[in-house]
């Protein structure tokens, strides 16, 4: 096997790899800030009604602005969040950024496969079409399969799926 088909072959393998992450992370990242789903859980669990003293959405706003790694001075000096729940919006803000740097790392890299597959196909758009389709059909089905495994799993061993 010659050189370039050995690298349009791991090239190809990648892009299949990094369509469930994809996917995942698009989803992770479009669930994460979401404020409707907030007030939702909010309404549902009677958040604002046992925490009537507070505005919940002004305090929700400041933390989901304190996540997305914008400075924010008003989480810390609200008086809302004591020091052990801060140190873990902390925590939790680190595992948010890591999580949206591989997404992005995903993306770019995805993309720059894409583009060097092109150049080895020497513009042949036809290849590049059944190529381009084959690997994401076969990402998605991966996908898939990922999310079922994960759905069978929960419905066993839920706490081992969440650590």
């Amino acid at each position: 096997m010659d050189h370039k088909r050995l690298f349009m072959l791991v090239a190809s393998v990648l892009m299949v790899l990094l369509v469930p992450v994809i996917i995942s992370l698009y989803n992770f990242n479009s669930v994460v800030f979401d404020k409707n789903l907030y007030k939702k859980e909010f309404l549902r669990y009677n958040v604002y009604m046992h925490l009537d003293k507070y505005d919940i959405e002004n305090v929700n706003s400041d933390v989901l602005t304190y996540l997305k790694n914008k400075k924010n001075n008003a989480l810390t000096e609200n008086g809302f969040f004591n020091e052990r729940e801060k140190t873990h919006l902390l925590d939790v803000k680190n595992l948010i950024g890591a999580i949206l740097a591989m997404y992005h790392i995903s993306i770019i890299l995805f993309f720059l496969l894409f583009i060097a597959l092109i150049f080895l196909l020497n513009f042949n758009f036809k290849k590049i079409a059944k190529i381009s389709s084959v690997i994401l059909f076969l990402g998605s089905i991966l996908t898939l399969l990922v999310a079922v495994l994960f759905f069978v799993l929960s419905k066993f061993n839920f706490d081992f799926v969440f650590d």
